[in-house]
């Protein structure tokens, strides 16, 4: 269980608790999935509880479980954060 508050949450192991941005951590991710052998499945229940607390839209995790590869999930991405009018990701691309 402390693996998934760590997915809640990612700062609860920080001593700079509450200073990771959300694209820094979801950048993160995607680097550790791309480098080892996961299913989609459980790369978007992942992402899916990342981004648990930042309120996504429901429409969102339909969308994240229903997509075929990592770039199509990186593209999702970046479509929540500009439909959230919370941009901080300039281009899918600086999520890789």
């Amino acid at each position: 269980m402390v693996g998934y508050g760590a997915l809640l949450d990612p700062t609860v192991f920080s001593p700079q608790q509450g200073t990771i941005s959300i694209d820094s951590v979801l950048s993160s991710y995607l680097n550790l999935a791309r480098q080892h052998e996961n299913t989609m499945i459980d790369i978007a229940r992942h992402i899916q509880w990342i981004t648990k607390r930042r309120n996504p839209p429901v429409e969102f995790k339909t969308k994240l479980f229903n997509s075929y590869d990592l770039e199509d999930i990186r593209y999702k991405l970046f479509l929540r954060n500009a439909l959230s009018n919370n941009l901080t990701t300039k281009s899918p691309e600086t999520l890789s």
